[in-house]
């Protein structure tokens, strides 16, 4: 019988041990790496700016706090602001006492005191009573005097938010050739223009019309140097007599009605002023 043989495809042999491997190739590692920096230098100024603007609603938050505070004392004190004897025994309490000690019933968290912009806090010796910053990033601090009975005496209060000294009652403990200037309550007129309470670098200041602009940044040598602080980008934030808070360029804190004689039309407003480090700042008030 024949058996006619039908044709076979050839069949390639496969050896089991032989498998193909994907990998990336140098030049392909070095694209991914180069897209990821990129999109992280991209990110990050967005990511900064998003943190700074965080810390600067945190820091308006807290101005609006103080602006109740003071509401709140007023209401209790026949609507008066403090005034430079909050414990009547006939001298003025300076470092900031006049204001921190009175408040102290109506304010309980340390935090409210502080800006998030500044994260640093000096350190005082048992026998110091202020601490002095020259930095944006630093609290100013202030010891009570030891003077006083417990448990005031000794407590170190640190912030780097301090009202506008203008505000001050000045029918005790005045202190000499301000009685007239000062506001007393938050009766004043042009309210939404008068500072409260506002990022400072100490526990207080005490604005003049007559005072210029700082030459360098972080110098101190009159009251308003004292909220000339570049802690928000060219501004500082500030709560106002009417409550409304907002962020006021350096150079527009010459533009505020600090206290009841300030004179607006001010050297620091003439079109020829002076503005040294500040001068491409915004004059926003």
């Amino acid at each position: 019988m024949n058996t006619t043989s039908q044709p076979q495809s050839p069949i390639t042999p496969v050896r089991p041990d032989k498998q193909r491997h994907s990998a990336f190739t140098l030049i392909e590692l070095l694209v991914v790496i180069s897209i990821i920096a990129l999109l992280v230098a991209i990110l990050m100024p967005a990511l900064g700016r998003a943190r700074d603007q965080s810390r600067a609603t945190v820091c308006a938050v807290h101005l609006r706090q103080w602006h109740s505070i003071i509401q709140f004392f007023a209401d209790d004190n026949d609507n008066k602001f403090p005034d430079a004897d909050w414990d009547n025994d006939g001298g003025a309490d300076p470092h900031g006492q006049w204001w921190i000690q009175p408040l102290l019933r109506y304010c309980d968290d340390p935090e409210i005191y502080v800006c998030p912009k500044t994260t640093l806090k000096p350190e005082l010796g048992p026998q110091d009573l202020t601490g002095n910053s020259q930095q944006v990033n630093v609290c100013w601090a202030t010891r009570a005097p030891y003077s006083k009975p417990a448990p005031i005496g000794g407590v170190i209060t640190y912030g780097s938010l301090a009202p506008n000294g203008w505000i001050m009652n000045p029918t005790e403990g005045a202190w000499s050739g301000i009685k007239d200037l000062c506001w007393e309550n938050l009766d004043v007129p042009r309210a939404a223009e008068v500072p409260l309470f506002l990022d400072c670098r100490w526990v207080d200041g005490w604005p003049q019309d007559t005072h210029m602009a700082s030459v360098e940044e972080n110098q101190r040598t009159n009251g308003m140097h004292q909220y000339v602080v570049n802690r928000h980008n060219g501004a500082i934030n500030s709560v106002f007599c009417d409550g409304s808070a907002r962020r006021v360029g350096l150079k527009g804190l010459w533009k505020l009605k600090w206290h009841r004689k300030f004179n607006l039309n001010n050297a620091q407003n003439q079109p020829d002023a002076n503005w040294y480090w500040m001068q491409n700042f915004s004059d926003d008030h």
